[in-house]
């Protein structure tokens, strides 16, 4: 019997057809923010990590499934994956190369933490990187519409790595001559035009069809206890759960995610909101609704727990994502409400901020406040309720928790748009206070 000779280069070229034919998404990528990294375990890490963008993307097509199709939602299990079931979807990242042209250490307000990492701090600062990712599907699945659009919204718009909500780790693809399908290079064109707007609604309009038959209407923030993605409507509309553009174009980065950082704290509302001073209480701002910030020196938000009333602290996500998106040679800050209504209320039923205030510590149940329309200090002292009432829309909810989301919303646009006019009040509000 002759000997069958197995030629390495046909086995390769057929392995290689194979692999082609079953990937849904092949790009390269480089980041338009600073990437500031970090493995799913916290790790420091100087390559993007895979998981780290499957946990982002699931996220965000949570919030999808949440708005558009209720009841759906755990379908993604079935093809991502779950801790008992191996995902039908292989993503791999190589290539990576992070850059230390400039490392953003000029970056307020962010401490670079690095975990399991020697040497020097700020050698894992923030970084630019280009990576190359691939998408493979295994088996006959069909959601590769949903999870190519999905990765690219993901990357481009919601962010992957540390910082991500305010900022940090936003990548656009490279071009669009990767492979990919006509209805996915659709959208992958609009985000390299800077047009967020018709990614996403390019993105829906295909996702509703494809996942959510049968279902007309979308779900109403007010009535959910899970976040929902932004819906895309009229650049003018006034609905408070929309993607909203700011008036915030700036050509230099570093500048853009120092405003970024800055719009969210207490002091920067106080003096633009309030008009009072940095130093002023100010437990009358509700700025819990931009996600939790660790407590600082026993002061901050608690969450009383148990039948002794221990109060712990909280960490929880903010349902405003701020992304910088990228537009010729400039970035435009926008404002991605995921908002929802029922998990808030059930938080404010034992939510306590604690101050100190001329020397004592002086602690507030926030549902108070929120209850309160501001004809009676609830809680506040003389000189908090004066000041207080220079804003009551943002100080008391008369019983509506809505409304003060609503108000807020509304008003980080605002914040944003006049930190935006002056870096000198960026400096004083940030940069100073550091």
């Amino acid at each position: 019997m002759s000997e069958v000779k197995i030629d390495p280069q046909q086995i390769k070229s057929y392995v290689n057809e194979k692999i082609n034919k079953m990937t849904v998404l092949q790009l390269e990528f480089n980041n338009i923010t600073p990437w500031w990294g970090g493995d799913y375990q916290g790790y420091t890490s100087d390559c993007v990590d895979e998981d780290e963008i499957v946990g982002r993307l699931r996220w965000f097509l949570t919030t999808v499934y949440n708005r558009f199709c209720i009841g759906n939602k755990d379908s993604i299990s079935e093809y991502l994956g779950s801790t008992s079931g191996v995902s039908k979807y292989l993503f791999k990242v190589t290539d990576c190369k992070p850059e230390c042209n400039i490392c953003y250490k000029s970056l307020e307000r962010v401490s670079f933490i690095t975990k399991g990492k020697k040497g020097n701090p700020n050698s894992y600062a923030p970084k630019d990187m280009r990576f190359r990712l691939q998408i493979i599907k295994r088996g006959t699945v069909n959601k590769d519409y949903i999870v190519a659009g999905g990765t690219l919204l993901t990357l481009a718009y919601i962010g992957i790595g540390r910082g991500a909500n305010r900022g940090f780790g936003r990548f656009y693809p490279v071009n669009c001559n990767g492979m990919m399908s006509k209805d996915v290079r659709s959208i992958c064109d609009k985000i390299i035009k800077g047009d967020i707007e018709g990614a996403f609604k390019e993105f829906y309009d295909k996702f509703k069809q494809l996942e959510c038959k049968g279902q007309n209407s979308p779900a109403s923030w007010k009535d959910s206890e899970l976040p929902l993605a932004p819906r895309v409507a009229d650049s003018k509309s006034q609905d408070p759960d929309v993607i909203k553009a700011t008036q915030c174009t700036k050509e230099g980065i570093i500048d853009v995610i120092n405003l970024i950082h800055c719009s969210t704290l207490k002091a920067t509302f106080k003096v633009i909101s309030y008009k009072i001073r940095i130093k002023d209480p100010g437990p009358f701002i509700h700025t819990w609704l931009f996600g939790f910030p660790r407590s600082v020196k026993r002061t901050g938000y608690f969450y009383r727990k148990g039948k002794r009333g221990e109060l712990k602290q909280l960490r929880r996500q903010s349902m405003f994502i701020l992304s910088p998106v990228k537009q010729s040679d400039k970035y435009t800050i926008y404002v991605l409400p995921f908002l929802s209504l029922k998990d808030h209320e059930e938080v404010l039923d034992n939510l306590i901020h604690i101050g100190y205030h001329n020397g004592s510590q002086h602690s507030i149940n926030v549902k108070d406040l929120v209850n309160s329309n501001g004809s009676n200090p609830a809680g506040l002292n003389k000189n908090e309720h004066s000041y207080a009432k220079n804003n009551n829309n943002l100080s008391f909810g008369s019983g509506q928790l809505a409304n003060l989301i609503i108000n807020y919303t509304n008003e980080l646009v605002n914040v944003i748009n006049k930190l935006c006019v002056t870096n000198e009040l960026v400096n004083k509000l940030c940069v100073q206070q550091k």
